[in-house]
């Protein structure tokens, strides 16, 4: 009981929210020796069951994107390289973005137990997979966040997606 509760006590995984950017002390990882980035965030799409009826069969699950600020780091010499922090919060905001899609999803198509049981791991690979090529566009396209411009681009295209799909009740 102890060491899960001092587990949950000093987890350093961040929940996203639209009032809370990433910081650089958020960022508690160590940088390997050599590497070819700049930074690395430990980002994840994670579900929850809320709550599952013995009696009806229904089932409630919360879908949502964390920063695990253990696990991400960022090396120090790349501190004041413009529009690094930037970047990396572009990333967690596109995982929020598929967190809401996966909960509409599921929302629609996920509403029991037999069906999360059924459907649920291929519904999350299918939008994961949908994540990951999205995030790989986004590198691609931003030279890894050294293409101020397009990361611009790519910030008013993701922030317009977090505004056309609100976080599901």
């Amino acid at each position: 009981m102890s060491l899960l509760l001092n587990s949950f006590l000093f987890s350093q995984e961040i929940e996203w929210q639209e009032t809370r950017k990433i910081e650089f002390s958020d960022f508690k990882g160590k940088p390997p020796a050599i590497s070819n980035f700049a930074a690395n965030s430990m980002i994840s799409i994670n579900y929850k069951v809320l709550s599952k009826s013995i009696w009806t069969g229904k089932i409630k699950i919360k879908i949502f994107a964390t920063f695990d600020s253990e696990k991400s780091w960022v090396s120090l010499q790349y501190l004041n390289q413009n529009g690094l922090l930037e970047h990396e919060q572009i990333h967690f905001d596109i995982a929020e973005f598929f967190s809401r899609k996966l909960s509409k999803v599921l929302l629609e198509r996920v509403d029991t137990v037999e069906k999360f049981n059924r459907d649920f791991q291929i519904l999350y690979d299918k939008v994961y997979q949908e994540y990951i090529d999205f995030q790989n566009l986004f590198e691609e396209e931003t030279s890894y966040g050294t293409n101020i411009e397009k990361q611009k681009i790519w910030k008013e295209r993701v922030d317009n997606l977090l505004k056309i799909t609100k976080p599901q009740p």
